[in-house]
């Protein structure tokens, strides 16, 4: 019932101004495939003739709602977005993008295009706007070059090098923050690379570890925990260790899988240096 209020809110809102072309209902309330649950946020995609008309100012919000936490974003396409969370515990995102008249022939070639292929419904459409949504399909991510892989992989090593000095200089702060900002992203992308070595290229593996349990390698689940750990010195070890030993073996198996090169003497030379940055500081725990 609270989405249905705010729908219709919205649709009457929309319909007040000239320079709303389009309101798409995105994410899970609107996928079959893994939908909704209670915790779901209302995700919108609005095609405006002009962004900029709605970056600088939150007064719009007032028609939908009781905004108690708006909060501007710029997207990396350039677009820009408000993320608001409503007095009645509704948070809802609206990403505001460009477009008029014939809105079918931009959307394969938008930022936004993935998002949509998954599940989009129409929430609003103004006279003379032509769109049409494409069937739900999950989105294919493709197979990166070898140059690409490599390039990840060397960089994972080099800042958890970078991080066991941080942790020998005392630096931990900054070394949590190499751990998590640094290296979690690029060992998402290559759990996701492994399935689909592992697998076949229709593997749908989500984006930003989403629904991980049902895509990745079985292995890949009780090695999770070994990378994560609170702030002492002995659980940021611990993380950092399971980070390289979890990267390397995926690593290996999708360059073999794949074809691909793996540079194994320079994992084994990092990985030592590591090991002695560890091991001649005043520490029982033993990892490695």
């Amino acid at each position: 019932m609270k989405n249905e209020r705010f729908q219709q809110n919205l649709i009457r809102w929309a319909e007040s101004r000239a320079d709303v072309q389009a309101v798409l209902l995105v994410g899970s309330l609107a996928r079959d495939d893994h939908p909704a649950d209670s915790w779901s946020d209302v995700d919108l995609i609005l095609f405006v003739e002009d962004v900029e008309v709605f970056a600088h100012e939150e007064s719009w919000l007032a028609a939908l709602g009781e905004a108690l936490l708006p909060v501007f974003e710029r997207h990396e396409s350039g677009d820009g977005e408000w993320l608001a969370l409503f007095a009645d515990g509704q948070k809802v995102d609206f990403y505001f993008t460009m477009g008029a008249g014939d809105l079918t022939a931009v959307l394969p070639s938008a930022a936004y295009f993935p998002v949509i292929q998954r599940g989009a419904k129409l929430w609003y459409q103004r006279p003379g706007v032509d769109l049409h949504l494409p069937d739900p399909q999950p989105a294919r991510a493709a197979r990166p070059a070898e140059a690409e892989f490599l390039a990840l992989f060397g960089a994972m090593f080099l800042y958890g090098h970078k991080m066991a000095n941080l942790m020998r200089r005392g630096d931990g702060v900054r070394a949590k923050m190499v751990l998590e900002s640094v290296l979690r992203p690029p060992l998402l992308t290559l759990i996701a690379w492994h399935a689909q070595a592992m697998f076949g290229p229709d593997r749908d593996t989500w984006y930003n570890g989403r629904f991980l349990a049902a895509w990745a390698d079985p292995r890949v689940l009780p090695a999770l925990p070994n990378t994560y750990g609170g702030y002492s010195t002995e659980e940021t070890w611990r993380s950092l260790f399971g980070v390289l030993i979890l990267s390397r073996w995926l690593a290996e198996e999708t360059a073999v899988h794949w074809h691909f090169s793996f540079p194994e003497a320079a994992a084994e030379q990092v990985t030592a240096w590591i090991r002695e940055l560890y091991l001649t500081k005043d520490n029982d725990l033993h990892i490695i």
